[in-house]
This record gives structure tokens, C-alpha cells and sequence, in this order.
């Protein structure tokens, strides 16, 4: 019996690899084939054969389901970085980092369905200020909005590793309406973390394999990206780069 190719649409089997973030060759590695046979499939006519899409389906984390679309779904886009490389351009994301971003996207969605199904209306976000603003004076905003006064913050003095001041942060953050994750597929060298900037239920995503202080660190920055209502990833630098 000859093989059984999928039915399925060149531009759905180049979204689902470039949506989750893997390159042409990355994913020809992957799936043990040629640029030139993947790109045939992106390009047609040629298409992959059953198991061969049943196994572009674990490589792109979708289900089966998602390739026989008709139309490229809209809606999930991947977050930029706030940091690029020294020429300019943006920095590609890894598959893992690619993966953590939908789904904190996919949790924020269940959080708000959940809510509905209570009957209760999450709040708006009630923090924003600009760029332009004195630091001071947004570090002074950001204190009074969670409720953190100077002993408060001297308190964390004698906390080196960070924990206590970690779990305090997470609390009144996460009790003035915004979700906090932490995720555990990307590095630390690739991402401390990055902010999801909605009106409604904004979402930080720190990298838990940091060290606590570092994570600490994270969730304050994130949370100032979300009073600046700016979406991003924030990438480590390494030597050399601005």
C-alpha cells in the first residue's frame, strides 16, 4: 500500500512551524528531512505524509486539528524583544521561549473565561505612566499602587537571597490584578522574563530558573513594563551588546 499524503494547506505548514518558533533548518533537523523537502511542503505541491504531519504536530506543540484549517488563524502573534542586537535587527526566539509566550496567552484566556463562569469582572489595570517620567518618581508610583511603604522595602534588606522579597512582590502584584507565572522551559541566558501589557488581567512571566533575587529583580522590571503599556520579551545581554 503506497502512502497517504495530508490534505492539508502549504501556508497553515509554514505558520504552524514560524509560530512556533522554529527557523526552516531547525525544523528539518528536527524532523530528520531536507530544507527542500520542508520547503516543498510550505511551498506545495508536494505535502507531508500522515505520520510525517502527526509528527510536525509534536515538533509544533498544535493539534491535528489546527493543520486541516483553511486560514491561517489570527490572533496569537509573538511578542518583540526590548532589547536587539547590535545591528538592529530582532533577535529570534527559540521554540521554547516561542511556546512559554502562548502560553501565558492561553492561561490569561482560561483566567478570563473562569472569571466570566463566576460572574465576577476583572478590574482594569490602574497603573501607567510614560517614559518621560523622573525614575524616582515612577519607583514612588509603583510603591504607593502595591501598597509598599519604605519599612516595608528596608525589610528586605536583610533578605540576600531574595525569597521574602520574591514572595511579597508576587503577592500584592498578583492582588492588584495582574497574573504571574513562572516558566521553566527557557534559559537563563536566553530570557529573565516578559510582560503581556492587556488592559485587563496584564501577565508577567519570570524565569524560574533564576535565582530568586534575580527573579525578584524580573518581576519588578516586567511589572514597570506594564505601567509603561509595553508588551516585550526582556532578553539577557551578553558582553558586547548594548
Amino acid at each position: 500500500m503506497g502512502s497517504v499524503f495530508a490534505n492539508v494547506k502549504p501556508e497553515i505548514l509554514q505558520w504552524a512551524r514560524e509560530s512556533a518558533g522554529f527557523s526552516l533548518s531547525e525544523a528539518a533537523i528536527a524532523m530528520d528531512k531536507s530544507e527542500d523537502t520542508l520547503a516543498g511542503w510550505e511551498k506545495g505541491p508536494a505535502s507531508p505524509t500522515i505520520p510525517q504531519l502527526r509528527k510536525l504536530t509534536q515538533l509544533y506543540k498544535r493539534p491535528l486539528g489546527v493543520f486541516y484549517l483553511q486560514e491561517v488563524p489570527q490572533g496569537f502573534q509573538v511578542i518583540s524583544d526590548f532589547r536587539r542586537l547590535p545591528s538592529g535587527q530582532p533577535r529570534h526566539f527559540s521554540p521554547e521561549l516561542t511556546q512559554e509566550i502562548r502560553v501565558a496567552h492561553q492561561r490569561r484566556e482560561l483566567a478570563l473565561e473562569l472569571l466570566s463562569d463566576l460572574g465576577e469582572e476583572p478590574k482594569p489595570f490602574g497603573l501607567s505612566f510614560g517614559l518621560t517620567v523622573d525614575p524616582e518618581e515612577a519607583g514612588k508610583m509603583v510603591r504607593d499602587f502595591l501598597g509598599l511603604s519604605m519599612s516595608d522595602m528596608e525589610a528586605y534588606r536583610g533578605d540576600a537571597a531574595g525569597r521574602k522579597g520574591l514572595n511579597s512582590w508576587r503577592q500584592r502584584i498578583e492582588n492588584a490584578g495582574v497574573l504571574v507565572f513562572q516558566a521553566a522551559r527557557i534559559t537563563s541566558e536566553e530570557a529573565s522574563g516578559f510582560a503581556l501589557a492587556y488592559d485587563v488581567l496584564p501577565t508577567v512571566v519570570i524565569n524560574r530558573k533564576d535565582a530568586p533575587v534575580r527573579r525578584l529583580f524580573s518581576l519588578a522590571h516586567e511589572f514597570a513594563h506594564l505601567a509603561l503599556r509595553k508588551s516585550g520579551v526582556s532578553l539577557e545581554l551578553t558582553d558586547g551588546e548594548q
